[in-house]
């Protein structure tokens, strides 16, 4: 019996039964507060599948984030909730002798109740995971998988780059916690939050994801080629597949200031400045392509560079 009363409801966005119950679509906007177009984007194709419900291969359901950070506009209340899926937090959520530390421990018990409570209630043979985002610097989109297979799913469907080795560079990422529990999950980075077009990037990744993951046909998908011309435009000249070779991390004590005028996916040689602390000058420790130079006052990683693996194949 499906039975997702004990999901706050201020947590979930909505759920879509479509023709069967056996495959389970599961999106998450707003891991970060400040990122509130990918609730936006979740809410508008909720609305819209409510409609063609006999159209979808299966039942989508789609939860808000960070409940406090998105109703405070902040990336996060004392800290990321996107960096804390780990299994020292985990393990704390049930101990009723734990004293939280951190107000995002409340919001990943909150989370990662009405993640169980929907997996055990539609008991999925098969389930894909969706986490919307955006970046602080123009030029962010892009799609980030731990499985090949996803990877080569999303580059011949989506495409638009694809950054594999994350699993890497990060740890304690709610797409990470979905695939260790057996579950494929992907995150979608909808382009600079500052820029206007960062929901309809988002909406239009996710209904191409949706068509991609095999959840709806395309001639089922409204003003689908627009969507898809409108994301293979922001693309144009990027590389397709890449890979995470350095992540600069910060903790917040060096008061790291990234320099002006950098966006995703330019060019940078080993030697050039791009930001300064109070150490000094931060050079880039090698070649390679910029990746999420970070303009915001909260975060964990100043930039990472990327490889072309395009390049390094040819």
């Amino acid at each position: 019996m499906i039975d997702l009363s004990s999901v706050d409801k201020k947590r979930l966005a909505g759920c879509v039964i479509g023709k069967n119950t056996k495959d389970l679509f599961l999106c998450v906007g707003g891991i970060h507060g400040n990122e509130r177009e990918g609730v936006s984007a979740l809410e508008n194709v909720i609305n819209n599948l409510k409609n063609h419900s006999q159209d979808i291969n299966g039942t989508f359901v789609g939860l808000r984030g960070n409940l406090k950070a998105i109703n405070e506009y902040k990336r996060y209340i004392d800290y990321d909730l996107n960096r804390i899926w780990r299994k020292s937090f985990i393990d704390k959520i049930d101990d009723p002798d734990h004293i939280p530390q951190y107000h995002e421990e409340k919001e990943l018990k909150g989370l990662y109740k009405a993640i169980h409570t929907i997996i055990d209630s539609f008991k999925p043979e098969r389930m894909f995971f969706l986490d919307l985002h955006n970046t602080s610097s123009p030029k962010g989109t892009f799609a980030v998988s731990f499985s090949h297979n996803i990877q080569n799913k999303l580059n011949k469907n989506l495409k638009v780059p694809i950054i594999m080795g994350m699993e890497k560079a990060l740890e304690g990422t709610l797409v990470e916690y979905i695939e260790s529990i057996g579950y494929h999950g992907i995150a979608f980075e909808g382009g600079d939050l500052n820029a206007g077009t960062a929901g309809q990037i988002l909406e239009s990744g996710l209904w191409i994801i949706l068509n991609t993951m095999g959840f709806i046909d395309s001639e089922n998908i409204p003003k689908y080629s627009a969507h898809r011309s409108f994301l293979n435009g922001l693309v144009s000249g990027f590389p397709l597949m890449n890979e995470v070779r350095y992540v600069h991390k910060i903790d917040g004590t060096e008061d790291f200031k990234m320099n002006p005028g950098f966006m995703n996916f330019q060019n940078i040689k080993k030697g050039d400045l791009l930001a300064n602390d109070n150490k000094g000058k931060v050079i880039a420790p090698c070649s390679g392509v910029l990746l999420m130079p970070l303009y915001q006052n909260k975060g964990q990683e100043g930039f990472y560079i990327i490889e072309d693996l395009t390049k390094v194949s040819a």
